[in-house]
């Protein structure tokens, strides 16, 4: 399997990188560390060419309402690919009633990808889309006081909405520590 994953590098990203290249499987990765930068359009147009062949894309990256641009323009090239599967990385965030005003574009960036990508599920023949809720992530659980899941552990989960039999499909997947 070859898989793309943009923000490649560090957090959910770097765990889903080490976890394919662990598994054999091929990954191209797109980060500002590598001179991707989801907020300027040549590079999505040029993230956009370099994943065409692959199998996954996980639309990781997140910058304002860039991530959803992204999920657009892939959707578009793939949208009659039914082999394909886009993955967008998501929050819990979208379910808060009232956001803090620090976190209200986040919020409504990952809302607006969620309402992207359900519009795009209820049509027929096309890639699957896989959209993922986490609660708080984090590389180091034991350095924060909100209950975390860790980034392998995320990692594992999106794998395995992956490896679903052919035919089977997960739409949404909500995913945190309890705790809350």
């Amino acid at each position: 399997m070859k898989v793309a994953i943009t923000g490649h590098s560090r957090h959910i990203g770097k765990a889903l990188t080490e976890l394919f290249t662990s598994q054999g499987h091929s990954v191209v990765g797109f980060s500002r560390s590598n001179g991707y930068d989801i907020s300027n359009s040549q590079s999505v147009a040029n993230i956009i060419k370099q994943s065409t062949d692959c199998d996954v894309f996980v639309n990781n990256a997140c910058s304002g309402f860039h991530q959803n641009n992204v999920f657009e323009e892939i959707f578009a090239v793939w949208q009659n690919e039914t082999s394909k599967t886009i993955v967008n990385i998501s929050s819990r965030a979208k379910y808060w009633a009232a956001p803090s005003a620090d976190l209200k574009t986040y919020y409504m960036s990952k809302k607006q990808l969620n309402h992207s990508a359900y519009k795009k599920m209820y049509q027929k023949n096309r890639c699957k889309v896989i959209t993922i809720n986490p609660g708080y992530v984090s590389d180091n659980p034991g350095d924060s006081d909100k209950p975390t899941i860790t980034t392998t552990q995320l990692a594992e989960t999106i794998k395995w909405c992956l490896n679903q039999p052919p035919g089977v499909e997960i739409g949404e997947l909500s995913v945190w520590q309890l705790g809350f």
